[in-house]
């Protein structure tokens, strides 16, 4: 069975690994066009907040398409064990009674 906490969990990593290498690489590339004087420091620093927020934001799509995707896988999989003649039927649980 899918663990949709786990799936979750990798895909947040999966979009802070992407908004880490993408600051990486934008760091490097701003570095470089600094000692060019190619642009300013602000200019610079600007890029890198503007690529590491798009990173963010794709990561965090990701995470969202995941977990829409593990909702849709569940309702298919409860629909299959439901109509599956082999499988067992859950016992229901009696609803707990309220102490007054």
């Amino acid at each position: 069975m899918v663990n949709k906490k786990e799936v979750l969990r990798k895909s947040l990593l999966v979009g802070v690994g992407v908004a880490a290498y993408a600051k990486e690489k934008t760091d490097k590339l701003v570095s470089d066009l600094l000692k060019k004087e190619h642009i300013s420091k602000a200019e610079g620093k600007k890029l890198v907040n503007s690529v590491v927020s798009k990173a963010q934001k794709s990561g965090k799509r990701v995470a969202d398409v995941l977990e829409t995707e593990l909702k849709n896988m569940k309702k298919v999989m409860d629909m299959k064990s439901s109509s599956c003649s082999s499988c067992k039927p859950m016992k229901k649980k009696s609803p707990k009674k309220k102490k007054r």
